[in-house]
């Protein structure tokens, strides 16, 4: 005869609640639903601890919070003797201090500091720095601290690049719908390029001119300025920032005669 579990969880549950009083309806049952070695209730749910093993609860191996076992699913532990535990490589360890709250942008970070969420975007650990994902030190929009360097044109208030509003700026376009790509020159070094969204570019300095080359990262016209410009250097003039050598393509990489790019 083949030996069945839940004849033995059954035989387990009768010596550990005993008989219960027959005809007395009112009567507390002697093995209530949910309790160690008794019947799991009708949604099969059982005491905190147990889980419901073929149709009796018994004690968790491992219930999530406990040391050694795993965290809770928000990376939490569960105090033993009175003590915090941490969550450490996806198991609750006793020891240390609880961990800090995570950091937000511009925070300092380490392993011990994780760092948090930004506008629902997650910060990652950037030189001991809490910053956005793809951020360089100094770069618009990224992390810095008080004493730090940002790029030309952009100075840190709290604790993120941004551009310098004391600085002459001025809005490059493109007014051609066509146009889906361009290179072009400005007649000075002395000049900060902060592309917009939705526009891959590049600027380089060299010699007394600064060179550009963007693209849209979609197939659709530039409805806004591509980028602010920013003179950085003394005696500038937007007035003689008016790109040369313009080049600009439509979606199939054809020339555009007449791209409309200025400065606006």
């Amino acid at each position: 005869m083949t030996f069945r579990p839940i004849i033995a969880l059954a035989a387990l549950a009768l010596v550990a609640c005993g008989d219960s009083q027959a005809g007395d309806a009112d009567a507390t049952p002697a093995c209530p639903a949910g309790a160690l070695n008794c019947p799991c209730q009708g949604d099969g749910a059982c005491d905190d601890g147990l889980a419901c093993t073929q149709g009796f609860c018994v004690p968790v191996a491992c219930p999530d919070g406990a040391e050694g076992c795993a965290c809770h699913a928000d990376g939490s532990c569960d105090a033993k003797d009175g003590q915090p535990m941490r969550c450490e490589g996806g198991a609750c360890r006793v020891g240390g201090e609880i961990p800090v709250e995570p950091g937000g942008l511009g925070d300092p970070c380490d392993v011990e500091a994780p760092c948090g969420l930004h506008e629902g975007v997650a910060l990652v650990c950037a030189a001991g720095v809490c910053a956005l994902p793809g951020c360089a030190p100094g770069a618009e929009g990224c992390a810095c601290e008080p004493d730090a360097v940002c790029d030309p044109g952009l100075v840190c208030e709290a604790d993120v690049c941004v551009l310098d509003a004391t600085l002459p700026a001025a809005g490059l376009k493109v007014s051609n719908p066509a146009v889906r790509a361009c290179g072009l020159v400005l007649p000075s070094a002395g000049v900060a390029v902060h592309f917009a969204d939705g526009v891959l570019g590049r600027a380089r300095a060299a010699g007394d001119q600064t060179a550009l080359a963007f693209t849209a990262t979609a197939d659709a016209p530039f409805d806004a300025p591509i980028a602010t410009l920013q003179l950085t250097g003394e005696g500038l003039d937007l007035g003689t920032l008016a790109p040369t050598r313009v080049e600009c393509f439509d979606r199939l990489g054809q020339l555009v005669a007449s791209p409309g790019v200025a400065l606006h």
